[in-house]
Parts: C-alpha cells; sequence; structure tokens
C-alpha cells in the first residue's frame, strides 16, 4: 500500500481515527506539524481517558486490598480468641467473640438440628433442618452464598427482618451443623460476587471448636 492510498482513504473516512481511537497512541504527530492539533488534541485526550481508567482500577484495587487486610485482621483476631478460651468452647461466647471483633449489623450463630431436637453446643439456639432446607437449601448447596435476602430469609437467619442482605453457610458438625450469618441493614452490602475465603475459614474453625463430639474423642 502507498502513501498515496492511504491519504486517499483517509481523506474518504476523515472520521476514521475516531471509529479506531486505539491507533493513536501509535502515531508520531509533533506538535509544530501544521494541521495536526486537532489530532494531536484527540490524542491527547484518548491518553488521559486511559489514564483515569487505570487509576480507577487502582482504586478499586487498593480498596479492595484494605477490605480485605482488615477482614483477615478480624478474622485472625477473632480465631485468636477462640483458641485461647482454655475450656470447652461454648455457643454464647462464640457469638460474643464474633460480635467484638466484626463490624456487622447483625451475627447469627445457630446449631442446625431436626425437628423438635435441642441444641448439641451449649447455650446456641437452633434452627430445624426441614426449615432451613425449605427455605434456603437451594442457596447453601456449594459453600457459603451471599446476597439480597427475601423477609423469610432474614427472619430465618436473624429472628427478625431488618437485615435485607447477608453472607451465609451451613458447616457440618458431627450431631448436625452449624449456620453462621451476618446481615446488613444495607441492601447492596453484600453481594453475589464478593468473595467467601476468610468467611469459609472461620466458619470451619467455628465448627472444630464447637463440635460436641470432635475428632480425637475429646469431650465439649
Amino acid at each position: 500500500m502507498t502513501e498515496a492510498a492511504v491519504v486517499a482513504f483517509l481523506e474518504a473516512n476523515p472520521d476514521f481515527f475516531q471509529r479506531q481511537p486505539e491507533l493513536l497512541n501509535k502515531l508520531e504527530l509533533p506538535h509544530e506539524v501544521p494541521g495536526a492539533t486537532s489530532l494531536v488534541t484527540r490524542q491527547l485526550g484518548v491518553l488521559r481517558e486511559r489514564n483515569q481508567a487505570l487509576r480507577a482500577r487502582l482504586g478499586d484495587v487498593l480498596e479492595s486490598a484494605e477490605s480485605n487486610h482488615a477482614l483477615f485482621e478480624a478474622t485472625l483476631k477473632a480465631t485468636q480468641a477462640l483458641l485461647a478460651l482454655s475450656r470447652s468452647v461454648r455457643g454464647a461466647e462464640a457469638l460474643a467473640i464474633l460480635r467484638n471483633h466484626f463490624a456487622a449489623d447483625a451475627i447469627a450463630l445457630k446449631a442446625v438440628v431436626p425437628e423438635g431436637a435441642g441444641s448439641p453446643v451449649p447455650a446456641l439456639p437452633v434452627v430445624s433442618a426441614p426449615a432451613l432446607e425449605s427455605i434456603l437449601g437451594p442457596l447453601l448447596q456449594e459453600g457459603p452464598a451471599c446476597g439480597a435476602l427475601r423477609p423469610e430469609e432474614q427472619i430465618l437467619l436473624f429472628d427478625e427482618a431488618r437485615y435485607p442482605s447477608a453472607i451465609f453457610a451451613r458447616f457440618p458438625l458431627r450431631q448436625g451443623g452449624l449456620l453462621l450469618a451476618f446481615g446488613s441493614r444495607d441492601g447492596g452490602h453484600f453481594t453475589a460476587a464478593m468473595g467467601t475465603l476468610f468467611f469459609e475459614f472461620l466458619g470451619q474453625t467455628l465448627a472444630a471448636l464447637l463440635d460436641p463430639t470432635p475428632s480425637g474423642g475429646r469431650e465439649r
């Protein structure tokens, strides 16, 4: 392709660089070239837009890093507090530790039991397995779930419909299961796109400490 052909094409398509803005970053356009001012301006505009987009992405990464660091610190301190108890961990003690280290609007910790059964964990409220499966069953099939809640789901988790979004999961105990949930009054606080790694670690740790018949035969 000759230069003349390129010139002819650009003359016939004056909006070409508007349709192909990425090419502007590859052109060498000195400011002193007559007639190049508008193209240079457009090139600078594209670079500014790209710079703004990169700054926004960097801000999101930094915000996510700060949030993950705070969550890691809270998880670490809560785990240390639970492990520091010299005797059997009771449900009320575990819940108090969670409330002390996590800034959630609501925290629920319940034993999942057959209909009409009592809690296998001292001082831990219960939720019946049939009710849990009926209302939240599909959401608990693949580990922790998070997002918006219907009123009946809020009541099941938190005993009141005041927390329209939450992260929650069921963790296995040798006698039934353990339901852990963090709720927010902000309906958009917990979303399906959130990571659940720290929450899952915390739930598994609680289940191991609260299990009334853990492996090794030590009774709680």
